[in-house]
């Protein structure tokens, strides 16, 4: 990632001992440019993900990412096709540029192929759209390698061996800038956390795990219920698609979804009813009033205000 300076200088009109100073000077101001333009993005991943990766994000996918800048853990909860995989993606790609002694482990819970069909598969996505960005690092399966103590790691989950084998995995990596990503965080065995967690103890660490919750159990809820890390929700009520009602992200979560999902799996309360707040669910202002059709092709009433 190399920032652009023009030079005024016609160097064919100097002598060759002038003309190897002014490349020196020029390489150093380069370094110095560059060095400055890293130290921002550091701090702000979202810009790095607009300037240099030319993608844009919606507010809780920019939320997500400023938490990695700001708290060691952050749990991302999120619903179905809101972009939690994408942004994660990025995320491994910034953290690898802005330093370069950084070292990224990402798994996914098994089998093999959630790891390398989704987020690694979204990792190679951007690394082909952006080669001139990438082309100096050594790509392989599963590894992007800058050099022996700087990589992007893809971390296979064992699904046999001993409880002590699946710590050991995940253990003993240590750099002064660690970032580990975990996706579908909420079906990844306790053991592996208990790996990451003691590399955490120096340096600049950091975790991001993210899943679509199922079920109030398991080592990540009992993160959250321990005020452990950051929660964020990535809501597909407040993505662009749904609020708009266009194909603004292709591939994304679509309005009609939603709203079938609203009339599936929601009903409304009834005089006298008073269900928990987590049971309560409340029509969005940008869905009141929208229908969509059953599986079985029947429209449905359309969305009225309320609980």
């Amino acid at each position: 990632m190399d920032v652009t300076l023009e030079s005024q200088v016609d160097v064919s009109a100097l002598p060759p001992w002038a003309r190897q100073m002014y490349k020196e000077a020029w390489d150093e101001a380069k370094r110095r440019a560059n060095a400055a333009k890293l130290a921002e993005y550091s701090r702000d991943p979202v810009k790095f993900g607009n300037e240099v990766l030319n993608h844009a994000y919606y507010s809780d996918v920019e939320d997500l990412m400023k938490s990695i800048v700001a708290n060691p853990i952050t749990i991302a909860k999120s619903g179905n096709a809101v972009g939690k995989t994408y942004c994660a993606a990025d995320i491994a790609l910034w953290w690898f540029m802005v330093y370069d002694d950084a070292e990224v482990y990402v798994t996914a819970a098994p089998p093999l192929e959630n790891l390398k069909n989704l987020l690694w598969g979204e990792m190679l996505h951007s690394i082909r759209g952006n080669q001139d960005l990438f082309k100096k690092f050594a790509i392989k399966e599963l590894e992007v390698k800058r050099h022996d103590k700087s990589a992007i790691h893809g971390v296979t989950i064992p699904m046999t061996g001993t409880s002590e084998e699946r710590v050991s995995k995940f253990s003993g990596k240590h750099s002064p800038h660690l970032l580990f990503i975990v996706d579908e965080g909420d079906a990844v065995p306790h053991e592996v956390y208990e790996g990451i967690e003691t590399c955490m103890s120096g340096g600049m660490a950091r975790l991001l795990i993210l899943f679509n919750p199922k079920a109030q159990a398991g080592p990540v809820y009992q993160m959250e219920l321990d005020q452990r890390a950051r929660i964020i929700n990535l809501s597909a009520m407040r993505h662009p698609n749904v609020i708009s009602g266009e194909d603004i992200i292709p591939g994304a979560v679509t309005r009609e979804t939603v709203v079938r999902r609203i009339n599936q799996w929601t009903r409304p309360i009834v005089e006298g009813e008073d269900p928990s707040p987590v049971k309560r669910f409340e029509v969005p202002d940008s869905l009141i009033g929208t229908t969509a059709n059953s599986l079985q092709g029947i429209p449905y009433p359309p969305l009225k205000p309320g609980l």
